[in-house]
């Protein structure tokens, strides 16, 4: 796809979140913070804090020792659970001694403390303070010059994402079982990109904006009487705090889908990521009837074990595995033992990048339950995929 320089000039501003329970005290913070050129966001409690953290990656954070609900200790010890680590300014009316204790619990963390205020203090005071978080943030230039992933964070709360969907047959009836969910940037100048890699930065709100907008439509589905059960693809770093399954649940009973028909694809490496949490997340997540499926079985280090270990309803054969199946015998020794041990446990699999009626058969006749790849079609738009569901499925010469 053929570039274009991009037309705007406007600086990137640093972004901050400013957590104080204090109404008047909290606007004239805010006030200040814009401005010195901040992009600005507040919070007057923990649960507000912990929303914005799950939808954004602040450069900074400016945080009171007490809140109703919580403590910045509390906050401090949580900030890793959502791979941050913003500069950081905290302040308290309380001893000088606590916050002295806390910023050093900050500082153990790995969080870059700038400095700390005991209340009361001067605007001039924490404007020394937020100039210091300025010089110390990196130079992002102008849209011109900023990277691709700091365009795709501003394109996300733009609605800048757009989904495909991809079909998963199955084998023995070719009926439809779903479809995943897969991520495309409208880049405003570029056009439609993707796939799109798992950028650290923006890997969480770009995961709950799929979520999100997977769920909608699913349901958009059902109301015109077409039943599809959508997956999305999750990251180790989704996966680092407990109260995410919560707010899934939540998520799928404001939008009143059904949890089983959401599923969650992670590899091998999210799990292992932080497997006490993730498992904590996954099991709760399936005792309400999400499903879980390992995504890319077979890319190097293959653990069997993990599908004892997690609560695992499906498992997706890597594309790699699948290519190879006809000429190598190892790869076909793989998929055998993880068809028999998947199927001890009561466990779907699905085949990845099936592209030739041959790799169909083979698949087929060792065991696959289901198949996802360019033999079935490509990922669709929606549009493109309802009328690939009134005329495709009958006009594929797949194997019987």
């Amino acid at each position: 796809m053929a570039s274009a320089s991009m037309s705007a000039t406007a600086p990137v501003k640093p972004q901050i979140v400013i957590v104080e329970d204090d109404d008047d005290f909290r606007e004239l913070l805010v006030e200040l913070a814009v401005r010195l050129n901040f992009t600005v966001r507040a919070a007057a409690s923990g649960e507000e804090l912990f929303w914005l953290l799950r939808m954004h990656a602040p450069d900074a954070l400016v945080l009171d020792l007490r809140l109703p609900d919580t403590d910045a200790i509390e906050i401090v010890g949580k900030l890793g659970d959502y791979s941050l680590k913003p500069y950081v300014v905290l302040m308290s009316g309380e001893d000088e001694a606590i916050l002295d204790a806390t910023e050093e619990l900050a500082r153990s963390s790995g969080l870059e403390v700038v400095g700390t205020l005991a209340k009361p203090f001067s605007g001039r005071e924490m404007q020394r303070l937020l100039n210091a978080i300025k010089t110390q943030i990196p130079d992002r230039g102008s849209y011109q010059d900023q990277s691709l992933i700091t365009q795709l964070k501003l394109g996300i709360p733009n609605d800048e994402l757009v989904l495909h969907y991809q079909p998963k047959l199955n084998f023995s009836d070719h009926s439809i079982e779903g479809v995943e969910a897969l991520v495309r940037w409208n880049h405003p100048t570029h056009g439609l990109l993707g796939p799109l890699a798992e950028y650290s930065e923006v890997i969480i709100p770009l995961t709950w904006s799929v979520l999100k907008n997977a769920i909608r439509q699913h349901v958009a589905w059902k109301r015109d009487g077409i039943v599809l059960p959508v997956s999305i693809n999750v990251s180790a770093s989704f996966l680092n705090a407990a109260e995410i399954a919560d707010v899934i649940l939540k998520l799928l009973r404001t939008q009143r889908c059904a949890p089983s028909d959401l599923t969650l694809e992670l590899t091998e490496a999210e799990v292992a990521g932080n497997p006490t949490v993730a498992l904590d997340i996954l099991a709760r997540l399936r005792l309400h009837g999400i499903r879980v499926a390992m995504d890319d079985y077979g890319i190097g280090f293959s653990d069997l074990a993990q599908l004892h270990r997690y609560p695992f309803t499906d498992i997706k054969i890597d594309r790699s595995l699948v290519s190879s199946l006809e000429a190598d015998p190892q790869a076909r020794r793989v998929v055998d033992e993880v068809i028999d041990v998947a199927r001890s446990l009561g466990i779907k699999i699905t085949a990845e990048g099936v592209e030739t009626a041959d790799q169909w058969r083979l698949l087929h006749e060792i065991g696959c339950d289901m198949a996802q790849g360019f033999l079935i079609s490509r990922p669709m738009p929606d549009r493109q995929l309802r009328a690939w569901l009134a005329n495709g499925v009958r006009c594929l010469a797949l194997p019987r």
